[in-house]
């Protein structure tokens, strides 16, 4: 269950707690009068089934109460409740596999943000995989894929393509486009920095058999791009987040991208080439897949801007 706080008005308190009582779901319904302070009115609380989550958040938009007031929610980890295991059964479903919109826009959206600490482990995930491409080194490259922040904008750009929220795709895209490059440059200054002073030559990507899966496309590249996109937005979507860790470690996005680097600074245009449509075979499985996810999951799904919050930010 999550727990839902709403600050509404004085004269709309009684009118949304009616609603509240009467909407499947929602337990441990409490009001404090004139507990809010900013803006003035009620404080309202509820712990609300996360398969009914959806439909408590529209229509507490549809009332109006995220521009008059203020709506929040909270995940629960514990929940002792004979009331609370009878509002989880008035509504169908499963918890774990209910989604939230409104939580999935606000999580995505905050993952595609254009920030410093994205590109800073973007490229640090790129200058770890060009170490792991010289010293023909697997676990230097998965660590690569561990460091990786790639999916959050890659997940944010389904969301946005299936939401037709054009702004949160945009952010996405601009994320993708200016991180990438970001990293890329400076992974080829180290990189010929260390051509310059001997560190790396042409024949350790020669050698690197340990690591040729990078630069090496086939079926199966696009076949596990696709199944970690599946699996990513589901584990999104389903509150099993531990499961992304799997995601990040199954797409050679990130190694692909340093392996290019580094073959092109050395002149090993054949190896860059390969690595390029790697990263653009993995990329754009992802996205497929995990927007296909979201579209075998929109029968909840009520067409209200896919969360307000990102559209008026």
């Amino acid at each position: 269950m999550l727990h839902l706080r709403v600050v509404c008005p004085a004269e709309r308190t009684d009118e949304i707690l009616g609603w509240l009582q009467e909407t499947p779901g929602v337990a441990h319904l409490t009001a404090l009068r004139g507990a809010a302070v900013a803006p003035v009115g009620d404080l309202l609380g509820a712990d609300v089934a996360r398969e009914a989550v959806d439909d408590v958040l529209a229509g507490l938009c549809d009332r109006g109460v995220d521009r008059s007031g203020g709506i929040t929610l909270e995940p629960l980890d514990t929940v002792l409740s004979d009331r609370a295991d009878r509002a989880e059964e008035t509504v169908p479903g499963l918890g774990t596999d209910a989604v939230v919109w409104d939580e999935l826009v606000g999580r995505t959206g905050d993952d595609a943000q254009l920030s410093a600490s994205f590109v800073g482990f973007l490229t640090i995930a790129c200058l770890l995989a060009a170490v792991g491409v010289v010293t023909n080194s697997p676990v230097t490259v998965v660590g690569a894929m561990v460091v990786g922040p790639e999916f959050g904008p890659l997940a944010a750009l389904a969301v946005g393509l299936v939401g037709r929220r054009r702004d949160l795709a945009g952010r996405a895209l601009r994320a993708l486009g200016v991180g990438f490059p970001v990293a890329l440059v400076v992974t080829a200054l180290a990189s010929l920095l260390a051509e310059a002073v001997g560190l790396i030559t042409l024949s350790p990507l020669e050698s690197a058999d340990q690591v040729d899966f990078i630069y090496q496309v086939g079926p199966f590249s696009l076949i596990v791009a696709l199944l970690a996109g599946a699996a990513g937005m589901l584990a999104m979507t389903s509150a099993k987040s531990a499961a992304l860790v799997g995601v990040f470690i199954s797409v050679t996005t990130v190694p692909a991208a340093g392996y290019a680097v580094v073959a092109a600074t050395l002149g090993d245009w054949s190896r860059c080439l390969g690595s390029v449509l790697q990263l653009l075979v993995n990329l754009v499985g992802i996205v497929v897949a995990a927007a296909a996810v979201l579209l075998l999951r929109t029968r909840t799904y009520r067409r209200r801007g896919l969360g307000r919050r990102l559209s008026e930010g």
